[in-house]
């Protein structure tokens, strides 16, 4: 039955117990069945296992030819097509498919595909490229400028790398966080949000800035911090840049390296 073209099969088996046996039966009885080779797919994983599987294929034809009169005549048919039993592998497949049809994949016509030596060098010319364009956009985004800003070059040369070498996964990973977030949050948004949660927080009854500004010292980096403390209620006016270079000071100074 599982070999049987007309009839369509789900084969699950381990490792040489005969799948392969049962797909190249399957395509000798579509052959047999008068079926021109022209219209069958068969798809295998590796190139190794596709030659295989076209090579048991002729070899059975070739008997098939010795023992009866009907594989005489498939034979005399097919021998000057061989070329037309093709076992695919997934890629290969692809690759055909999108060469017959360029324009309607909007690729160039004469697109070749990228070897494993090549695929590297892509990847870094692509993320140079993003630098630039990023560094362009930011002269008129300030959420990309802080983005930038605040990461530096390595780390987004490295965040980018890692994001194209997990490109299939990366956009829907992307997308579903996104979808989950807030629509109107902005960089500046967000850093205007935490220093104002900040003066609030040491402007209470208990005079928690007061003092810090009171009893600390006058010179080291407190001198600045204290100054960025004295001026909260007017800093979250400025741009968000300088309100996060006021926060990190901040938390540098005042919290431990596990953020307590």
């Amino acid at each position: 039955m599982s070999s049987d073209p007309a009839r369509n099969v789900v084969l699950e088996a381990s490792a040489g117990t005969g799948k392969t046996t049962v797909l190249v039966t399957r395509y000798l009885n579509l052959l047999r069945a008068g079926v021109d080779p022209a219209n069958i797919l068969a798809i295998t994983f590796t190139r190794q296992a596709a030659a295989e599987m076209r090579e048991r294929i002729i070899r059975e034809l070739r008997a098939d030819a010795e023992r009866s009169a009907d594989g005489t005549a498939r034979w005399t048919a097919l021998r000057d097509r061989l070329a037309e039993i093709s076992i695919s592998t997934i890629d290969a497949f692809c690759f055909s498919l999108l060469h017959e049809f360029p324009l309607e994949a909007d690729l160039d016509p004469g697109f070749a595909l990228a070897d494993e030596i090549e695929i590297p060098n892509i990847i870094r010319q692509a993320v140079e490229q993003a630098l630039v364009v990023g560094s362009g956009r930011a002269r008129t985004d300030p959420d990309l400028a802080m983005l930038i800003a605040q990461l530096g070059p390595w780390r987004i040369r490295a965040a980018l790398t890692h994001l194209l070498r997990r490109r299939l996964a990366a956009e829907t990973t992307i997308n579903r966080f996104l979808a989950g977030a807030p629509r109107d949050l902005t960089a500046a948004g967000v850093c205007r949000d935490a220093v104002t949660r900040l003066a609030d927080r040491l402007s209470g009854p208990d005079g928690v800035r007061g003092r810090l500004l009171a009893d600390g010292p006058d010179a080291g980096p407190f001198a600045l911090i204290a100054r960025d403390l004295s001026d909260l209620d007017g800093l979250a006016e400025r741009d968000p840049i300088r309100i996060r270079a006021a926060l990190d000071r901040c938390r540098d100074y005042f919290l431990t390296q596990e953020g307590k």
